[in-house]
């Protein structure tokens, strides 16, 4: 896994750690984990968080395409 994407990662965890912690955003139940959900701001803000990480994971994509691009052509050049 590349630093960025572990970036993006350690960032939603927190977020979403954070969001479970407030009834404004989100139900958790105490009896029966299965009935705990995301109330709208919850959503609202879940989808606010994907799109801020979502830079990140595209660097992230675009590098290791990158270094793979530049690994395959190293190989056929030793070759």
């Amino acid at each position: 896994m590349s630093q960025l994407n572990g970036h993006a990662t350690v960032m939603v965890m927190g977020a979403l750690r954070e969001l479970i912690k407030n009834r404004k955003y989100a139900y958790i139940s105490s009896t029966n984990f299965g009935y705990s959900h995301l109330e709208d701001p919850g959503k609202e803000l879940v989808i606010s968080i994907v799109q801020s990480v979502l830079p990140l994971l595209a660097q992230a994509q675009a590098e290791e395409v990158k270094e793979e691009a530049e690994k395959l052509m190293l190989d056929k050049l030793s070759k």
